[in-house]
């Protein structure tokens, strides 16, 4: 040996937790701790102070839009009797038949839905804490349980006529079921299993691709209760869970197939959602389709649809085939465009794990404009990413693959089959939207498994550091910053133009409450993040004539044309503003650019009668009132402004 002194090589940093409750033991976790009953408690009284303040501060409270808004006319729709729909299901139906009978049974109004669903938010701590303990052990899990409560998604999608809350309550109780089936054994656990995940389906269609995922799971770990004379055989486990799963799902798929679905299991809305996800012009979000033909409307991309794929195909589709099309569209890009799909791909990985909260409809940063609250629950994304890697790179490298004796595969070293489970879904949901795209309420699904990883490294962090190892937590906690900084992934161009959608929509359920000037802020504040819409520039100019500020809506009709050279509203009504301010040859050059797209018209012909009127030319303008009284006759306008001639 050298004679110089041999330094001694720093502590490795601390571990994830050892898994505390072994393979067999689901029954004996307690649903409830001291800890939890605080966090619970604390979460119910941000709740309820959430809900109050969201009422008396957001339009948006009783004013449902987009999803939301067709969510809760289809459950009122089938509140009022319209129970069988004369169509195969076009979205999803889960969540609406259960609003349905919430607004039948309980209270028809949204305010009492929020509750509920709140009522569901907790709820799903508790669950999340359950599924943690069964992985982890209780000081893990209360852990989990705080970070839980600090994630804002979660509340702020339960004050939402959205279906994520349901959908996870679903999926949380559903992995719990797996979790008790998987240590007790018994084909009828795994068949109650299999119906909660069928029910999850039913509100969430995306979660069947879950469907191999647990099967492999169930396979490798799911029968490891077995060598104690518990389990249950792996195939007839699996068996049981696929019949389970099956069973709510089955009337579903005979309404579609006896009502035009075709194949259709549950919604037919995959094939055009997996092609906005994946096409030339997708960044990872959502896409609006408009070069296919698409007006942005969710009522009408149904039949929008089914109208572009049956003029492609040149025949009458089924709502199977109408997807089948769109999904075909897709697989072309990935097979026509293979560098840009891997572009897409790793595009969607980063805006998974960033801190960002994509959305197509609400935005949690908008809402925390009006609602301060919304900055309580300060824990984003990106940090559960960061706190939770540590302990799933722990886990994997420390996992044994050698086969149990008599047991029907690997065997895991670290993790027990609650910890697997986990992790399966973590997975299974990441893949689901690398299929799709990224936004809020479709990662939702992945954050129960990332917080109680990440609560492994916040337990083996403060271990760390009580135990006197300060630089294993050192150094676990520089691993934790370098990924955050890494995964925080914020706000680009594509996040802008979603947050001035949200504002677009403010601005619309302002104007449709006759209150134009707070309607004439959220546009302008649109347009200051998207200046590109036309729908934007045109609805503010319908506000400014409201307020009777007809210059100013002159120029904003003006952009919405600029935009949309062929909407004959957009020329029609600067027109008329240009009229009101005396601007007779602006008017008149209005006028005949509508003209030019539509020949004929009332409106037109009407105005172009009244500009020249006002000019002087009283041939012309006789000319004109005539085709207009020609177009209605005895209209009172056209015949006032004639006899005035």
């Amino acid at each position: 040996m050298s004679g110089k002194k041999r330094r001694n090589a720093p502590p490795a940093p601390a571990p994830a937790p050892e898994p505390s409750v072994p393979a067999g033991a689901a029954g004996g976790i307690s649903w409830w701790s001291a800890p939890l009953a605080v966090v619970v408690a604390l979460a119910a009284i941000f709740r309820a102070a959430y809900f109050l303040q969201y009422r008396a501060e957001s339009v948006f409270f009783d004013s449902p839009f987009l999803d939301a808004f067709i969510y809760d006319s289809w459950a009122r729709r089938i509140a009022a009797g319209e129970w069988i729909p004369k169509d195969a299901f076009y979205f999803a139906p889960g969540y609406p038949y259960a609003l349905a009978v919430f607004y039948r049974l309980i209270a028809p109004a949204v305010g009492a839905a929020y509750a509920l669903q709140m009522a569901l938010g907790l709820l799903n701590i508790v669950l999340i804490r359950r599924l943690a303990a069964h992985a982890f052990g209780t000081r893990v899990a209360d852990v989990a349980a705080a970070l839980a409560a600090l994630y804002a998604s979660f509340p702020f999608l339960e004050a939402k006529l959205m279906s994520p809350t349901l959908s996870l309550s679903l999926l949380l109780a559903a992995l719990t079921a797996l979790v008790s089936a998987s240590s007790r054994g018994g084909a009828s656990r795994w068949a109650v299993a299999g119906c909660l995940l069928g029910a999850t389906s039913l509100v969430r269609p995306e979660s069947l691709l879950a469907a191999p995922f647990i099967v492999v799971w169930i396979g490798l770990w799911g029968g490891s209760a077995s060598a104690a004379g518990k389990g249950t055989p792996w195939r007839i486990a699996a068996v049981a869970l696929l019949a389970g799963w099956a069973i709510p799902i089955v009337p579903v798929a005979l309404h579609n197939a006896a009502h035009g679905g075709g194949s259709t299991l549950i919604s037919s809305q995959g094939g055009i959602t997996f092609y906005q996800s994946n096409n030339s012009r997708a960044r990872g979000l959502y896409v609006f389709l408009s070069k296919e033909g698409f007006s942005g409307a969710p009522e009408r991309q149904a039949d929008e649809e089914r109208e572009i794929a049956e003029k492609a195909t040149g025949r009458p589709l089924t709502r199977s085939e109408v997807s089948s099309y769109w999904f075909s569209k897709g697989l072309a890009f990935v097979r026509g465009e293979p560098g840009r799909f891997a572009w897409l791909l790793g595009m969607k990985f980063l805006r998974f794990i960033g801190s960002y909260e994509y959305s197509t409809e609400y935005i949690l940063y908008v809402e925390r404009e009006q609602v301060w609250l919304l900055w309580l629950p300060f824990v984003p994304f990106a940090l559960l990413v960061a706190l939770a890697a540590p302990a799933i790179a722990r886990a994997l490298g420390a996992a044994s693959w050698t086969r149990a004796p008599g047991g029907p595969g690997p065997k895991a070293g670290a993790l027990n089959p609650a910890g697997w489970l986990l992790l399966v879904a973590l997975v299974s949901n990441l893949a689901t939207v690398l299929m799709f795209y990224v936004s809020s309420r479709y990662r939702l699904p992945s954050a129960p498994s990332l917080i109680a990883f990440a609560a492994c490294t916040v337990v083996a962090g403060w271990d760390a550091w009580r135990g006197g190892r300060r630089a294993a937590a050192v150094a676990l906690a520089g691993v934790v910053a370098a990924i955050f900084l890494f995964a925080h992934f914020e706000r680009d161009d594509s996040a802008t133009i979603q947050e001035a959608n949200v504002h677009y929509n403010s601005g619309n359920i302002w104007a449709g409450r006759k209150e134009p000037e707070r309607a004439v802020t959220e546009y302008r504040r649109a347009l200051a993040m998207d200046d590109s819409r036309y729908e934007t520039w045109f609805n503010l100019g319908n506000s400014l004539r409201d307020l009777g500020r007809m210059q100013e809506a002159a120029e904003a009709y003006g952009r919405a044309a600029g935009r949309r050279p062929q909407l004959l509203n957009a020329h029609v009504r600067r027109a008329q503003a240009l009229e009101a301010v005396s601007d007779w040859a602006g008017a008149k050059e209005a006028y005949e650019r509508a003209a030019a797209l539509h020949d004929g018209d009332f409106d037109v012909e009407l105005g172009l009668g009244r500009v020249a009127a006002r000019t002087g030319d009283r041939a012309t303008a006789l000319r004109h009132l005539d085709r207009a009284l020609g177009i209605r006759p005895g209209n009172p306008a056209a015949a006032a402004e004639r006899a005035k001639l």
